[in-house]
């Protein structure tokens, strides 16, 4: 993983927010999965929300160091982090 990748959200996956906790659930067929359910708090929500396709690894850190007190070093492992745990619900952009 580079601080150059992009990432997007797959579309089958749904985002419900409770309170301070973000629920990722796949749709595969018309059918929930939840055998493939995530639970975000609010920094793994506020990378999720910030997933178009457009912004690479340093422009998400570049993002959280501004929503959360973080410094870019710790923001940009951050961010690695998380999109390693959600490999099965996002997609890397090619060019």
């Amino acid at each position: 993983m580079e601080l150059s990748d992009i990432y997007r959200k797959k579309d089958n996956i749904f985002l419900r927010k409770i309170e301070n906790e973000y629920i990722l659930v796949p749709l595969i067929k018309n059918i929930v999965d939840m055998n493939i359910v995530y639970s975000l708090n609010s920094t793994g929500g506020f990378i999720w929300e910030q997933l178009d396709g457009k912004k690479d690894i340093r422009n998400l850190a570049f993002y959280l160091t501004k929503e959360f007190e973080v410094d870019l070093e710790t923001a940009q492992n951050d961010v690695m982090e998380y999109l390693e745990k959600l490999t099965e619900v996002i997609e890397k952009k090619v060019e």
